[in-house]
C-alpha cells in the first residue's frame, strides 16, 4: 500500500547546529547576517543559533541566500522522498514532449479491447506506485511541512496536467470550472491556520496529521475537477484481468489504507482478491451500506461522509 503517513517533525537542534556551521564557513559573524536580514533580527538570530525558536518560510529563504545554500540544505526536515527512477516519476523532473504520452498511459480511458499487455504487469503496477508515492508524500509535504522550490514545482505539474476535470450542468450548459493551484492551497493553509494556530507546521500529533490528512482527501476529492490521484480505469475491471496472485498484490499495492479497507468491505470480491486484501492489511468497515454498492468509488462516496473519529471506529480504532 502507498504509505499511511509521513511524519513531518521539526529539528531544532540540527538546525541550530547547520546554521552556525554556515555562519562560520561564509565567514560572517552573527551581526553581518543580523544585519543583511534586517532591522531587530540580532536577538532573533540568538534564538534560531540556541534552537530557542526556528524561522518562518520567508525568514529560511532570506538566511538561505545570504549563507549560499537552499532551504532544503539549511533545514527542511525529510526533505526527500528516494524514489526509483522510472517513465512515470521522471514526469516531475524531464521536459521532453512525451509527459502528455506518458500520462495518457498511466491513466487511460479503459476498454478492455484496448488494454495492451505491457500495462497488466507487475513491472509496470510497481512503477506506478513509485509515482503514486511520489504525489501521496508531495501532498502531505505541502500540507504539513514546506517543499522545496524543485517538489514545488513538481506538485504544480501534476495538479496542472493529471488531476481529470469535472464538468457541472449549470443553466446554459456545461462549462469547465478549474482549480487553481496557489488559490486552493492558500485556502487550505488559511483553513488549517484558523482552527491549528498559526504555527501548526511542524507541531501536530501523529494522530492529528492523520485525521488533517483524512480531511484533506475529501477537500481534494470535491475541489472542482480536482481529484486526488484520479483513477480513470475502473479497480474492479482491472482485477477482472489479472488472474493471478502477485499480480492482483502488485497493482493493489498502488493504493492507501482506505481504499483498501473500502474495497474489504465490499460483498462482490472474488476469494483471490479478499486473501491478497487481507495480506495488506484491510479492514472491514463496519457501516451500513446500500444494496445497490458495486464499486469502491461508490463505497469511498460513503466513507468520506464519516468523520475520521467515526470512521477509526467504524474499523475497530481509537481515536
Amino acid at each position: 500500500m502507498l504509505r499511511e503517513m509521513y511524519y513531518f517533525k521539526e529539528d531544532r537542534e540540527g538546525f541550530s547546529s547547520n546554521l552556525k556551521k554556515l555562519i562560520k564557513e561564509n565567514g560572517f559573524t552573527s551581526n553581518d547576517v543580523a544585519s543583511n536580514l534586517g532591522e531587530n533580527y540580532y536577538e532573533i538570530l540568538k534564538k534560531w543559533k540556541t534552537g530557542e525558536r526556528l524561522p518562518s518560510l520567508d525568514d529560511l529563504s532570506k538566511l538561505s541566500k545570504i549563507l549560499n545554500t537552499t532551504m532544503e540544505d539549511l533545514y527542511l526536515p525529510n526533505a526527500q522522498l528516494r524514489i526509483n527512477d522510472n517513465e512515470y516519476t521522471n514526469l516531475f523532473v524531464n521536459s521532453s514532449n512525451n509527459k502528455l504520452d506518458l500520462l495518457d498511459k498511466f491513466y487511460p480511458s479503459f476498454h478492455k479491447d484496448k488494454f495492451i499487455d505491457d500495462w497488466i504487469s507487475i513491472d509496470e503496477f510497481n512503477k506506478q506506485k513509485d509515482f503514486k508515492e511520489e504525489i501521496n508524500y508531495l501532498l502531505q509535504k505541502k500540507l504539513f511541512s514546506y517543499l522545496t522550490e524543485k517538489e514545488d514545482e513538481k506538485l504544480r505539474f501534476y495538479f496542472k496536467i493529471a488531476i481529470s476535470h469535472r464538468y457541472y450542468d449549470e443553466i446554459g450548459g456545461a462549462r469547465d470550472l478549474r482549480v487553481d493551484y496557489d488559490s486552493f492551497w492558500k485556502s487550505v493553509d488559511d483553513d488549517m491556520k484558523k482552527r491549528r494556530g498559526l504555527s501548526y507546521k511542524y507541531k501536530l500529533t501523529k494522530n492529528a496529521i492523520k485525521e488533517e490528512f483524512f480531511e484533506f482527501k475529501k477537500k481534494i476529492e470535491f475541489a472542482p475537477d480536482c481529484h486526488y490521484l484520479p483513477q480513470t480505469i475502473i479497480i474492479e475491471d482491472v482485477l477482472e484481468l489479472l488472474n493471478d496472485k502477485e499480480s492482483i498484490k502488485a497493482y493493489l499495492n498502488q493504493y492507501d489504507e482506505l481504499v483498501i479497507n473500502c474495497m474489504y468491505s465490499m460483498k462482490n470480491n472474488n476469494e483471490i482478491v479478499k486473501e491478497v486484501l487481507y495480506e495488506l492489511g484491510a479492514k472491514r468497515i463496519n457501516i451500513n451500506i446500500p444494496d445497490n454498492i458495486s464499486y469502491v468509488d461508490e463505497m469511498l462516496d460513503e466513507v468520506r461522509k464519516l468523520s475520521y473519529e467515526d470512521y477509526l471506529i467504524s474499523i475497530g480504532g481509537k481515536k
